[in-house]
């Protein structure tokens, strides 16, 4: 297809096409956020982190390493060159026309069409609430339990950095932490909670966790009362 036309000719043509992917991807996505997505995914990345400069960046990087390593392979088999530069051409040509297709085919009036319905965005965005909600308190949850081993802090700072998370004050979450450790406060059963997790999170340490157990004990029963025999029992039975 490109045989017959000047080398410098097809290498000019392989950025206009590269340029044209770039531009049509823009207008693709502009058009049909919610449907059209970039498919390469080394470019969805520069596109997520970069912003559109970023996608740009990379598309013409790709674009001078690709026609460099063509002059490299010409200057020494000038055929193969040509060759590869003939299939970088058609490659992008395909892909091109594949992207004007989708251009022309999608009706910007469909965009509507994907409007969400607004009781399921508004579930959607509780549901990310509460996710980022869980995050940050599993998060807050591994940080004490790492401090509580390595003696950084004891388990009323430990309980105190969770105590300031959103997830805490969660009634959803408290209900579930007070039917695992009954008969206790929001407080103690936030203790209990970073207990378990300290303990079970050293299953592969166990004279570790024998030596922690009575020092988690005397903290609670310190800071908090009487603690849950739940993990009492857990820690001497399940590490022993």
């Amino acid at each position: 297809m490109f045989r017959n036309i000047p080398y410098t000719r097809r290498v000019s043509l392989f950025f206009l096409l590269s340029m044209a992917d770039f531009v049509l991807t823009w207008l693709l996505l502009q058009r049909q956020p919610e449907s059209v997505y970039e498919s390469n995914p080394v470019a969805g990345w520069f596109l997520n982190q970069f912003a559109w400069g970023g996608l740009a960046a990379f598309k013409a990087g790709t674009a001078a390493a690709v026609v460099t390593l063509i002059a490299v392979i010409s200057f020494y088999r000038p055929r193969a060159g040509s060759l590869v530069l003939n299939f970088g051409c058609s490659a992008l040509l395909g892909v091109v026309s594949y992207s004007g297709y989708l251009l022309w085919s999608v009706d910007p009036r469909d965009q509507f069409a994907y409007a969400p319905d607004p009781p399921l965005a508004a579930e959607t965005d509780r549901l990310m609430v509460r996710l980022r909600m869980a995050q940050i308190y599993s998060a807050e949850l591994r940080d004490a339990a790492d401090d509580l081993v390595a003696g950084r802090c004891d388990l009323a700072e430990g309980v105190q950095r969770l105590s300031q998370t959103a997830k805490s004050k969660d009634a959803v979450w408290l209900a579930m932490l007070h039917s695992r450790y009954p008969n206790q406060s929001d407080e103690q059963c936030l203790a209990d909670n970073l207990v378990d997790y300290t303990l079970g999170s050293l299953h592969r340490e166990p004279q570790t966790a024998r030596r922690l157990a009575p020092v988690f004990e005397d903290q609670f029963r310190k800071y908090f009362g009487p603690p849950a025999f739940a993990w009492q029992r857990g820690a001497v039975r399940g590490n022993s």
